[in-house]
C-alpha cells in the first residue's frame, strides 16, 4: 500500500530531480536540495497518510506493517534509484574528490534526518545517522555505493587522499606544536608529573583517527569497510609515524640531542608518541570489549534459545503431547489477542535474527579495528621507548664526558687521612664532606638537563629517560671507578661522598634514588666496612678460598646486588690506609 502511494512522488522526484544540468534542481553541486526535499515530502504526507494506519489496525491486516515508515522508505528506495541512474554515474565521470565527499556527508545528513524524525520506524532516540541501527544503515542511500565497485572505490580514495591531506596540514602546521588542550587545562602543573604531555597536532591527529574510525559505519560492505580502514586510518597513523620518525632522525643527525635547541623538540616527539599510542591503545581496547561482549551474548542467546527447544521437544514427548502440569492435561482455549487472534511468536523469531545480524555487523567492524590498530600502536610504541632511551644515554654520555678527569685522574682515592689537611688548604675538596672539584661540573649540568627533561616530558617518559641515564652512569662508575681505582680509607669515604650526591641529583624526582645505583652502593659499602670485617669478607668472597656461603655473607654486611666474583674485585683494590 506503502509503495502505491510513492508511486507519483518517486515519478516526480525522477523528474525533477534526475538530470544534473547546472542550475537545475538536479545540479550535482546541490546534494542536499534533493535530499530535503524528499525529507520535508515524507514529514508532510505522513500526517496525511497515518489515519490509514487505524484502518489496517482495524482490519486486524497490520501485524508489524507501519504505513509511515513504509512511505518513507519507498521514498528513500527512489531516492536510491535516482543514485543508480543519474547520481553516481555522474560524480564517477566528473572524478572530483570533493563531490563526492559532499554526496557522502548529504547522505549521511538525510539519514540521520528521516531516524531523528522518527520516519525509520527506529525504536530509540536518533540524534543523528551514527544512533541508526546497522541494519537499517544496510539498506540506506548510501548502500547504493557498494553496488558498484567502482563507485566504493572511488568514495574509498576521496575518503583517503582528503584524510592523508588533513594528516599534513596538522603536522606542518605550526600552531600544532605548541600546546594542546590538554596542557592548557593543566596550565601551571610541570609535565613530569602529568600522565599525558601532548602538543596540539597529537590531539588533531587522534582526534582524526577517532573521525575516521566513526565514519567506516556508514560503509555497508565489510570488505569495503577493510579497504577504508587500510586506506584511510592506516595511511594517516603511516604517514603521522613517518613523520616523526624524520624529525627525530633529524635531531640524531646534529648527535647532540641534550641541545637547549633540540632537546625540547625531541622532547615534544616522544610526548606525540606517547599520547597517539595510548589513545590508539583505549580505541583499541573498547573495540575488543566490543568483540568480547557481542560474542559472549550471542553464545547466551544460542544457549537460551537452546534450551527452549530441548523444552518444546520435552513437552512433544509427552503422551498426546500434554503437559505434565495437571492444569495442562486438558486442552484450554487460547488466550485471545487482537481480535480473537492468538499472538503470534513470529515477530519475536524476527526481532531475534535481526538482532543477530546487527551483532555480526558490529562485531566484524569491531575486529576490522582492532586488526588495523595492532601495529600502529607497536610502531609508536617502538619509536617512543627508543628515544627514550636514547635521551637516557644522551645524558649519560654527557655526564661522564664532564666526569672524565674524575675518572681517570683516581689519584685522590688513594689519599691517606693525614693529608685531607693540605689538600683542603690546596682547594681540592675530599671527603671533609664536600663533593670531589672534578665531579662537580658533571652534577651541576646534569640537574639542569634534568630539569629541562622534567619540562617537557610526561611522567613515564621521564621517569624512563631520567632512569636509563641514571643506570648508564652507575654501570660506568662502578666498572670504571669502583672495579678500577686504589682505594685508602679516606679514599672510599670520598667515594660516598661522591655518590650521595649524584643520587642527590636525583631525589626531586624519586623518593628512592639509590635503588637506581645498587652496584655502586654495593661497592661503597664493600669499601667501607671495618677492617678486621673486611679482611674477613675479602677472604671469603676470594677467587682461591671462597667459602661455600659467600653469598649470604656478603647479605650480613648489606650487599645485595654483587655477586662473590665481582665483590673479590672490589675488595682486592682496598688500601687501608
Amino acid at each position: 500500500m506503502a509503495q502505491e502511494l510513492a508511486v507519483p512522488l518517486a515519478s516526480q522526484l525522477y523528474e525533477m530531480f534526475g538530470p544534473s544540468n547546472e542550475g537545475s534542481p538536479g545540479a550535482l553541486s546541490m546534494p542536499e536540495l534533493m535530499l530535503g526535499t524528499v525529507h520535508r515530502i515524507a514529514l508532510d504526507n505522513l500526517r496525511r497518510i497515518d489515519f490509514l494506519q487505524g484502518v489496517i489496525q482495524a482490519l486486524e491486516l497490520h501485524g508489524s506493517y507501519q504505513i509511515g515508515v513504509e512511505f518513507t522508505r519507498a521514498l528513500r528506495e527512489a531516492v536510491k534509484q535516482i543514485q543508480r541512474q543519474y547520481k553516481l554515474p555522474e560524480i564517477a565521470g566528473a572524478g572530483k574528490r570533493d563531490v563526492w565527499l559532499a554526496w557522502i556527508d548529504a547522505l549521511i545528513v538525510f539519514e540521520g534526518s528521516l531516524g531523528r524524525s522518527g520516519l525509520l520506524g527506529c525504536y530509540w532516540d536518533v540524534g543523528d545517522a551514527s544512533d541508526l541501527p546497522v541494519l537499517l544503515l544496510k539498506g540506506s542511500t548510501l548502500s547504493v555505493l557498494g553496488e558498484n565497485p567502482a563507485w566504493m572505490e572511488a568514495w574509498l580514495e576521496a575518503e583517503s587522499a582528503t584524510a592523508a591531506a588533513q594528516v599534513e596540514s596538522i603536522l606542518y602546521s605550526e600552531q600544532g606544536w605548541g600546546p594542546g588542550q590538554q596542557l592548557i587545562v593543566e596550565e601551571g602543573r610541570p609535565a613530569w608529573q602529568l600522565d599525558v604531555w601532548p602538543p596540539r597536532a597529537a590531539e588533531d591527529v587522534v582526534a582524526l583517527v577517532e573521525s575516521l574510525l566513526h565514519r567506516m559505519r556508514y560503509i555497508p560492505q565489510p570488505d569495503a569497510q577493510e579497504g577504508y580502514l587500510a586506506g584511510a586510518v592506516g595511511v594517516v597513523l603511516e604517514q603521522t609515524h613517518g613523520r616523526i620518525k624524520r624529525m627525530l632522525q633529524q635531531a640524531d643527525v646534529f648527535r647532540d640531542i641534550t641541545s637547549y635547541s633540540w632537546l625540547p623538540r625531541v622532547c615534544m616527539c616522544i610526548c606525540f608518541c606517547h599520547y597517539v599510542e595510548q589513545q590508539l591503545q583505549e580505541l583499541h581496547d573498547n573495540a575488543q570489549v566490543m568483540v568480547t561482549r557481542l560474542l559472549e551474548g550471542q553464545q547466551q542467546q544460542d544457549g537460551n534459545a537452546h534450551q527452549e527447544q530441548r523444552h518444546q521437544q520435552q513437552q512433544h514427548d509427552l503422551p498426546n503431547g500434554n503437559h505434565a502440569h495437571p492444569h495442562h492435561m486438558h486442552p484450554q482455549p487460547h488466550q485471545q489477542h487482537n481480535g480473537g487472534h492468538a499472538p503470534d511468536t513470529s515477530d519475536g523469531d524476527q526481532q531475534q535474527q535481526w538482532q543477530r545480524q546487527e551483532n555480526e555487523q558490529l562485531s566484524q567492524a569491531a575486529a576490522a579495528k582492532l586488526r588495523v590498530l595492532v601495529s600502529p600502536i607497536s610502531d609508536f610504541s617502538t619509536l617512543r621507548k627508543e628515544w627514550v632511551l636514547k635521551l637516557g644515554k644522551a645524558a649519560a654520555m654527557g655526564f661522564m664526558r664532564l666526569a672524565v678527569g674524575y675518572v681517570s685522574g683516581r689519584t685522590w682515592f688513594k689519599v691517606t687521612s693525614e693529608s685531607l689537611p693540605a689538600m683542603a688548604a690546596e682547594g681540592s675538596l675530599y671527603s671533609s664532606g664536600i663533593v670531589s672539584g672534578d665531579l662537580q661540573p658533571a652534577l651541576a649540568w646534569l640537574a639542569a638537563l634534568l630539569h629541562e627533561m622534567s619540562n617537557h616530558l610526561d611522567k613515564d617518559c621521564f621517569r624512563q629517560a631520567w632512569g636509563a641515564a641514571a643506570a648508564a652512569i652507575n654501570r660506568e662508575l662502578f666498572n670504571n671507578v669502583a672495579c678500577e681505582a686504589m682505594f685508602t680509607d679516606a679514599g672510599a669515604l670520598q667515594l660516598a661522598v661522591d655518590v650521595n650526591a649524584l643520587q642527590g641529583v636525583f631525589r626531586q624526582y624519586t623518593a628512592r634514588p639509590a635503588a637506581h645505583f645498587r652496584e655502586l652502593n654495593d661497592a661503597i659499602k664493600l669499601l667501607n666496612l671495618q677492617q678486621e670485617q673486611a679482611e674477613f669478607v675479602k677472604q671469603a668472597v676470594s677467587a682461591d678460598r671462597r667459602a661455600p656461603n659467600a653469598a649470604e655473607l656478603l647479605k650480613s654486611v648489606g650487599v645485595y646486588h654483587l655477586e662473590p666474583d665481582l665483590a673479590d674485585t672490589v675488595m682486592s683494590l682496598r688500601m687501608y690506609r
